[in-house]
């Protein structure tokens, strides 16, 4: 017989959740959000999605991630989530957002990806909020243009 796969378990809502993301969707605030955010700005929809204290980044980051790393196990050999890099000998590097210290992870390695079984290759999830443009024009912000550019870069040889 042949059995069927899911890419991801099925969803489990409750109702207030339900509700919570048809608003979202549709641009409305969900009902009963705080007043106020942990980092002590006033909370919006906006607002939560882009602070790193009391927003969704992290746990958006990590569930694609987590996703993603799923997907690239059923494909590639040896998927690693946060493998620690090697630590730096000497090396100068430019990016202002390069970590250099000891213990420095990234977020997903495997085995096979680009074809050579044994070839290791590394990949960086990046997640921001597309909404963020500004509210008097509708051109991209800076962020937006980075992660575009980066986006369309694509595998690079060593």
């Amino acid at each position: 017989s042949t059995r069927a796969y899911a890419l991801m378990s099925e969803p489990s809502i409750d109702s207030r959740h339900g509700r919570d993301a048809l608003a979202l969707r549709y641009g409305w605030t969900p009902p009963n959000v705080p007043v106020s955010c942990a980092c002590g700005s006033h909370f919006t929809v906006e607002h939560s999605l882009s602070c790193p204290k009391g927003g969704f980044p992290t746990i958006r980051h990590n569930e694609v991630r987590d996703t993603v790393a799923g997907w690239m196990s059923e494909v590639c050999n040896d998927v690693c989530v946060e493998p620690p890099l090697q630590p730096l000998t000497g090396e100068a590097l430019s990016g202002a957002s390069a970590i250099t210290e000891d213990g420095a992870r990234l977020d997903i390695a495997a085995n096979g990806f680009w074809g050579g079984r044994h070839d290791r290759a590394f990949f960086d999830v990046r997640i921001f909020n597309p909404y963020m443009l500004p509210p008097t024009t509708n051109q991209p912000l800076p962020l937006h243009i980075g992660n575009m550019s980066s986006a369309r870069k694509g595998p690079t040889s060593n």
